[in-house]
């Protein structure tokens, strides 16, 4: 009796070494994974050189002029952040990952031309639309542009510019305040200021 005991206390030790590996085995193949992602997404992101960034920080809205180094030279672009998905009225934010980018051109003077067109758009009536290109892409823009449409918003006390994409008959949207247009091309005129020699 004794001995079955201790036979059994044996391999109950065993089953409970063999269940410990193989949950920290597991837990191990999971971190790899999670710190490959983390590293794609730090590759990604280091490609874009943060010029100017305008964030509100009760909502999801955030701006940003940034440029890139690509074969022709450099790229400037405007980030208008995530988009959320829903209708005309309702949108929920689901997606951290994708962001809707707006071709700037390749010379500052470009970038605030394209710029100073969205912030004359501010001034147009309520409902009123227009189009531009933009790229909706995970942590930095490429080649694959498609039409966006702003939409004049006039909320009470907010007055907004909708950023919107369709996708199989769904909207996929954000908003922006035009107080924080309005920042983010001060503080570009202040880059500019600061470094005279950036094309």
């Amino acid at each position: 009796m004794k001995k079955l005991n201790t036979l059994t206390m044996v391999v109950l030790l065993l089953g409970s070494l063999l269940t410990i590996t193989s949950c920290e085995t597991k837990k191990n193949l999971s971190d790899n994974s999670h710190q490959k992602k983390g590293k794609n997404m730090v590759s990604e992101l280091s490609k874009r050189m943060e010029l100017v960034v305008v964030e509100e920080e009760n909502s999801n809205e955030r701006l940003e002029i940034f440029s890139m180094e690509q074969d022709e030279g450099v790229a400037y672009y405007l980030s208008v952040g995530y988009l959320g998905m829903g209708d005309d009225f309702i949108q929920v934010y689901v997606d951290p990952f994708h962001e809707l980018f707006i071709p700037l051109g390749s010379t500052l003077d470009e970038a605030e031309t394209v710029l100073q067109q969205i912030k004359d758009f501010y001034k147009q009536p309520q409902g009123a639309t227009m189009e531009i290109m933009g790229c909706f892409n995970k942590y930095i823009p490429d080649d694959d542009l498609e039409a966006v449409t702003l939409t004049r918003n006039r909320l009470l006390l907010s007055n907004q510019i909708r950023f919107s994409i369709e996708r199989e008959d769904e909207l996929r949207a954000t908003f922006v305040e035009r107080s924080s247009f309005n920042s983010l091309m001060s503080s570009l005129k202040f880059y500019r200021k600061m470094h005279p020699r950036k094309p």
